[in-house]
């Protein structure tokens, strides 16, 4: 034990910012499951894609062609990766400005 102390509060705040950008823009929301699912599936990806040391671009764009959850999930799960941040958010910003609330929120628990 660390003596860190868990702010459930904060825990609670960062699923809910997870689940408003992974439902952004879509007119009937998937199920938490269904987004946790594809989340899920974004990551592992990623994590695959990495360790073989295969660029992330050509997959992430083959994602965000499609809209809907895989592409919100691929987005944020790219996000996650630092140094795939900055131009992530850029190009979802640019291509969803009616999105940039939710963007902003998760940006500002994943930085």
């Amino acid at each position: 034990m660390t003596g860190e102390q868990v702010d459930p509060r904060g825990d609670e705040r960062r699923s809910e910012v997870i689940m408003a950008f992974l439902g952004a823009g879509l007119h009937d929301r998937p199920s938490r499951a269904v987004m946790l699912s594809a989340l899920a599936g974004a990551r592992r990806t990623i994590a695959l894609l990495q360790a073989r040391g295969e660029p992330l671009a050509d997959w992430l764009a083959s994602e965000t062609r499609l809209r809907g959850i895989r592409e919100n999930a691929a987005a944020l799960a790219a996000m996650e990766v630092q140094e795939f941040r900055h131009d992530t958010a850029q190009v979802y910003a640019r291509d969803h400005p009616d999105r940039l609330g939710a963007l902003g929120d998760l940006l500002s628990i994943i930085a």
